[in-house]
């Protein structure tokens, strides 16, 4: 038989020592430009969890777009680059329907410390309490319609979507109400009103 210990995942970095020396944290990650995800070397960009990001699959993606746009700003020039503004970097603060929202922090259930994980078979992580699981349910409530993913934005390319403060909006002066952006949009935010 086979016993393989999984008790948690950290970047491999061994895979940049060939190349350039690149700053790292005081973590010993990646340091990058929190714009545009350039290392201290500028011919190398980095994102995910090999950066100080916060450890999520969604930061991870934001991250990787936002190291995309950085590439493209690099290679093709601002000017070229930014007639899409870069993906929004998170804020303590959203406006949703017009109301400023605090964005609270990930709550996470305690974990069995790394001296007592190799002891026994017990559960690493335990579960969330009530009180926890409740206020974690209502954080990712807040992106119950429009996740600023811009899927409608950048697989579109209809005037009448916007990007208005970090927000996509839809102006009404410019929609002509075909609804192709409708089956676009993977939150389901938008939809088809019947006038």
């Amino acid at each position: 038989s086979l016993v393989i210990a999984a008790v948690g995942q950290e970047p491999e970095l061994s895979c940049l020592e060939p190349g350039p020396a690149l700053e790292r944290t005081a973590q010993g990650l990646v340091a990058v430009d929190p714009e545009t995800c350039v290392t201290s070397d500028p011919r190398v960009f980095a994102a995910g969890d090999v950066t100080p990001a916060e450890r999520t699959v969604t930061a991870a993606l934001a991250s990787g777009l936002r190291a995309a746009w950085g590439i493209d700003r690099a290679l093709r020039g601002a000017g070229a680059a930014d007639r899409r503004p870069p993906p929004p970097r998170p804020r303590p603060t959203r406006r949703r329907f017009g109301v400023s929202v605090a964005v609270e922090r990930r709550r996470r259930a305690p974990e069995a410390l790394a001296e007592t994980r190799a002891k026994g078979f017990d559960e690493v992580a335990a579960v969330l309490s009530e009180r926890d699981a409740v206020a974690e349910a209502r954080r990712c409530l807040l992106c119950g319609t429009c996740g600023n993913c811009r899927a409608c934005i950048d697989t579109f390319g209809c005037p009448a979507l916007q990007l208005r403060d970090g927000v996509v909006s839809i102006d009404p002066a410019l929609c002509s109400g075909c609804g192709v952006c409708v089956p676009l949009c993977p939150d389901g935010a938008i939809r088809e009103i019947p006038r």
